[in-house]
């Protein structure tokens, strides 16, 4: 195979992943009707990037605008460790603050 067709995918990748997350943060921004999609599109995006910090803020703000606060948390904490045990890091800043104001 030519090596610029591993090119061309990664880069098809990264648009995919940018479509997932715009179509989970337009339905979180449209509400009620389109929360569901907004969720299943933050579910795949997170299923796809599971390192990417944007994909599990979408996924629990989406959660949490469907009114599963505890979930939002429970995304939360897999991610933190997933983190800690793969990499050894914990969840950035514009995250913890996240989890704080579902605790609140």
């Amino acid at each position: 195979m030519p090596p610029w067709i591993d090119d061309r995918r990664h880069h098809l990748d990264g648009v995919r992943l940018r479509a997932l997350a715009c179509w989970a943060a337009v339905g979180l921004g449209i509400g009620r009707a389109e929360l569901a999609d907004a969720e299943r599109a933050a579910r795949l995006l997170v299923a796809e990037a599971p390192y990417r910090e944007s994909a599990h803020r979408l996924l629990m703000e989406v959660l949490a605008a469907r009114g599963n606060r505890a979930e939002a948390l429970q995304a939360y904490e897999a991610l933190r460790r997933r983190l800690r045990e793969d990499l050894g890091t914990a969840p950035g800043e514009e995250l913890r603050r996240l989890h704080a104001s579902l605790l609140a």
